[in-house]
């Protein structure tokens, strides 16, 4: 089954911010003391 594409998935800006929003979130779930509170930012 083929996938749909938005206008917006064409994009760029937008796949590069999501790949920014991954190694984020991925880089603040490894986080130890003392920079545990970081997560939440």
């Amino acid at each position: 089954m083929a996938e749909h594409l938005f206008d917006h998935d064409r994009l760029d800006v937008y796949r590069l911010s999501i790949e920014y929003v991954a190694t984020a979130f991925d880089t603040a779930r490894s986080l130890e003391e003392p920079n545990r509170s970081a997560r939440g930012q």
